[in-house]
């Protein structure tokens, strides 16, 4: 199962005045002309789409427009403000093969290293990297080459915090207050979209999977002691089809949710915990299922008092829950067709269909903890990244079988982060002369 997902961000730059027509033809990368590729505006509201031969004649009273066909990545152009008449656009597919590399004595190599130039994020795509950077306190955008940085493209907006890829390969750029659609036409940086962040955490961040009108989307509850996937259908009402709650977690998130509520009610109300001892032993009693509440109620009220016997304010407490309520452990990415569920509070693979319906469930088993799972996009290629004994090791994981594969221990990359995996590359950021760099290491050939 593999596939890559391109994100293509050169576009070509096209245009006559609004009242002259615009004719396109779009083609594949063999040069065969595509129909039914769906033409949209900034907004990606339908304009027209091509016919058999590929072509279509728009009217150019649009700033932006997009093309879109289900198995390639999207394209955009900016058509104001030239007297082109014609344009051909090449769409290039969301799925291509690499070949495999023994590269088992690979050494780290620089990626890409910039003097005086902070590297805040980055995205490696083919033989380009899209950068977020900073230099002199102001904020760059870029598509680099390995090696050799490329056009600058400042960005204003506000101060950018990260880049974000979507579930339909669009590229985004994350601020504190505004989420940023981005792509280039030549030379230019053009802002598609934007959004507020309450809605980007809403509609673009869970979004796992698309197929075609379909979309998976995963949920956390509040606490993220829950996690949920549902499958959104057009004119349907969402259908759940994973739903897995980490007890442990929940407990520990009630006991402090409970010391939160007591710490307000002393500091808000002067109220006090032991006026409530009753209230208290029955809501323990109901998360312990009926256990003796005795030892764990003087836990909790000698736990809301710090070492001077000082009872602790609610923020103090606030602070303590938000520690306890760490996201369950479950990633969920698209492989192929499928979606594959990673639970690694159990240690297990499952696959469900495009639709939603279950298919199989395989165990897995690395030593040490799992801290994350990591995907290459251009192979569909799961990871674990792991701590064993104070180390950080990283295997392959088996989607069909749940066999794991020992690749590589972290160690000689030393204090790093930002980790990605592209095309069996490990890339990640580094330190060097007082500046986060990228650099990367191929992995060892461990097959599909």
């Amino acid at each position: 199962m593999k596939r890559l997902l391109l994100f293509t961000m050169f576009f070509l730059l096209s245009a006559v005045s609004f009242s002259q027509k615009l004719s396109i033809k779009v083609v594949d990368p063999n040069n065969i002309p595509l129909e039914q590729v769906l033409i949209v505006d900034k907004d990606q509201n339908k304009i027209d789409e091509t016919n058999e031969f590929g072509e279509a004649i728009i009217n150019k009273s649009k700033d932006v427009i997009g093309f879109i066909k289900k198995g390639y990545a999207n394209r955009w152009i900016k058509i104001s403000g030239s007297e082109q008449k014609e344009v051909e656009i090449v769409m290039d597919y969301f799925y291509l093969n690499f070949e495999e590399v023994n590269a088992e004595q690979a050494r780290p190599e620089n990626a890409l290293s910039i003097d005086a130039v902070n590297i805040i994020d980055y995205f490696p795509f083919g033989d380009n990297i899209l950068t977020l950077k900073r230099f002199k306190n102001t904020y760059y955008i870029g598509v680099d080459s390995l090696g050799k940085e490329g056009v600058r493209h400042e960005f204003l907006k506000e101060n950018p915090r990260n880049l974000f890829m979507d579930c339909l390969g669009n590229m985004h750029v994350v601020c504190a207050e505004m989420v940023y659609q981005i792509a280039f036409a030549n030379d230019e940086l053009i802002i598609i979209d934007e959004i507020s962040k309450d809605l980007f955490n809403i509609l673009l961040e869970p979004c796992v999977a698309q197929f075609g009108e379909n979309y998976v989307m995963k949920k956390l509850s509040f606490g993220n002691q829950a996690y949920s996937l549902a499958l959104f259908e057009k004119e349907k009402d969402p259908v759940m089809f994973y739903y897995q709650i980490d007890v442990v977690s929940a407990r520990v998130a009630a006991e402090e949710a409970l010391k939160l509520e007591f710490s307000v009610r002393s500091d808000v109300y002067s109220d006090s915990m032991q006026a409530h001892i009753l209230e208290l032993r029955n809501f323990i009693r109901q998360i312990y299922s009926g256990e003796n509440p005795d030892i764990n109620l003087d836990f909790i009220m000698k736990d809301v008092k710090d070492s001077q016997g000082n009872t602790r304010r609610w923020t103090e407490q606030m602070a303590m829950y938000k520690m306890f309520t760490y996201p369950i452990n479950i990633r969920s990415f698209r492989v192929g067709n499928n979606v594959a569920v990673v639970n690694y509070e159990s240690d297990s693979l499952s696959l469900y269909t495009q639709q939603g319906k279950y298919l199989n469930q395989v165990p897995f088993n690395v030593p040490g903890d799992i801290k994350d799972v990591w995907q290459d996009i251009s192979n569909d290629n799961l990871y674990l990244y792991t701590r064993d004994k104070g180390n950080y090791f990283i295997y392959h994981l088996n989607d069909s079988t749940g066999e794991t594969k020992f690749l590589k221990s972290t160690r000689e990359i030393g204090n790093s982060k930002a980790h990605r995996i592209f095309n069996e590359f490990l890339y990640y950021l580094q330190i060097e002369n007082g500046y986060y760099k990228i650099h990367r290491i191929r992995l060892p050939k461990h097959g599909a």
